[in-house]
């Protein structure tokens, strides 16, 4: 009988921990962004609206970019679809293989990547 209450217990330690450790996704991210800055230690870069377009597609896990900027600031920034892969519970996300932090800010989206590094912090504002 004991057995049988160990194996239990242990059955419903595992759910809880798999149900605690479920990704919550930010569907606020869903949609068409329009870039607006590039910031790093360096020189900034600064777009229009509607120059460099993001649409963050949460369900198919998917980042579709418009580039119409005379140059290419970095990798996945050129015109394509991307790979998205988002961790809601530590505001985490990753894009073609590049990981952001991202975090919203005055109906801004940022998306960071080790800026006391050097590493550029992205600004864009959605799109209507």
């Amino acid at each position: 009988m004991k057995k049988v209450i160990y194996v239990l217990l242990a059955l419903f330690s595992f759910t809880l921990i798999s149900c605690s450790e479920k990704n919550e996704l930010p569907y606020e991210l869903e949609g068409e962004w329009s870039l607006r800055s590039h910031l790093t230690m360096y020189a900034p870069l600064y777009f229009e609206i509607g120059e460099n377009v993001w649409d963050f597609d949460i369900e198919n896990e998917k980042v579709n970019v418009v580039n119409t900027a005379d140059f290419v600031y970095i990798d996945i920034s050129e015109t394509g679809e991307y790979d998205l892969e988002i961790n809601g519970n530590n505001n985490t996300i990753s894009v073609g293989g590049f990981k952001f932090d991202y975090y919203f800010q005055d109906e801004k989206l940022y998306l960071s990547d080790k800026p006391e590094m050097d590493g550029p912090i992205l600004e864009f504002t959605k799109n209507n």
